[in-house]
């Protein structure tokens, strides 16, 4: 357990390992998905799915701006860093909003679909594969050490995790990794995740059906792409989520310790997470990851967290140019454990 509350903020560089795409990436490929080719009425560019939720709204609603709304996209969205970028670049232009959700809806599943967090096998179910050169697996050994399966109750107890991407990569392998390493039901694993104070502030595909939840399945085949894609918020969506700003502030406000994995820190990102203060906070561990950052972005870094979260001299810095889960493999011994 750990000995003070310890809050994970992750990123885009964590949902990699497991096969996701970057916030360039994904903008790139949202670009291609969105430029659509017809041929005398048949589609022979961009993405079938997403045509065919563009082509429901378009006679749900009997316009067609919604095709003008995929050409502005493809033009304009190269010159953003990320798909969330552009969002908040036309945040009051609400036909952008929803044919880009729509768009970042079809690649995560698409990415789901590939991914290896989705089990694979002849048997059923099938076997779990540990992923052991993730930060998932490196993330589980740590949070898990020395519990014995009568203590498993409170895994959790101490844990916040943000996460800023939409994928339900952490739940899943969560859930899975329980079932396996204590040979606990699916129910009881259920109980344990939705007891783990795990927040999106931009959503997701909806909470997994194993967990209870009303969402698709980890790398559904068929959905509803539009029902899909309004689980998804933008950044302007969650600063008016009053009461998601408040979890954020104070997951935040009560660690001890923050640890960034895969995160960009981008500076609307930082400010979200941003603790509301009267003055300086105690001092926190802050420890994180850099990987392919330029050296002199980690004083840049650390100066805007300082900043941000109102941090005081006794604060200190762990930021490392690594991966994930060389990070969690190196650092499992230092984020402090009781």
């Amino acid at each position: 357990m750990f000995e003070s509350d310890v809050t994970f903020v992750i990123g885009a560089g964590a949902s990699f390992e497991a096969g996701f795409p970057l916030g360039q990436e994904l903008a790139n490929d949202i670009r291609n998905s969105v430029s659509f080719k017809f041929d005398y009425g048949r589609l022979v560019g961009g993405n079938p799915e997403i045509a065919n939720a563009i082509r429901f709204l378009a006679d749900t609603t009997k316009s067609t701006s919604y095709w003008d709304k995929c050409a502005e996209i493809s033009r304009r969205l190269e010159y953003c860093l990320s798909i969330d970028e552009f969002i908040h670049r036309f945040q009051h232009d609400t036909d952008l909003a929803i044919i880009s959700k729509i768009a970042i809806a079809q690649r995560i599943i698409d990415a789901e679909q590939q991914s290896p967090m989705l089990q694979r096998s002849e048997r059923h179910p099938p076997k779990f594969q540990p992923l052991t050169d993730t930060w998932y697996f490196q993330f589980f050994r740590m949070i898990s050490r020395g519990r014995s399966k009568s203590d498993i109750g409170n895994i959790f107890d101490n844990i916040n995790i943000i996460c800023f991407n939409y994928d339900r990569c952490i739940e899943l392998y969560l859930l899975n990794a329980l079932i396996e390493a204590y040979g606990i039901t699916t129910n009881v694993a259920s109980g344990l995740i939705n007891s783990l104070n795990i927040i999106h502030p931009y959503g997701t595909l909806g909470t997994l059906p194993e967990l209870g939840g009303r969402g698709i399945s980890f790398g559904a085949e068929y959905c509803d792409l539009g029902a899909v894609s309004r689980e998804i918020k933008t950044y302007s969506e969650a600063l008016r989520d009053d009461d998601l700003e408040l979890r954020i502030k104070n997951a935040i406000y009560r660690s001890g310790s923050i640890v960034f994995l895969g995160f960009s820190f981008g500076n609307d990102n930082i400010k979200l997470l941003s603790p509301t203060s009267d003055g300086l906070l105690s001092g926190k561990n802050i420890f994180g990851t850099c990987y392919k950052m330029p050296e002199p972005a980690l004083s840049v870094i650390e100066r805007s967290i300082m900043n941000n979260f109102y941090l005081n001299s006794n604060s200190s810095f762990h930021i490392k140019p690594m991966t994930c889960a060389s990070y969690l493999n190196e650092y499992n011994d230092v984020i402090p454990y009781e």
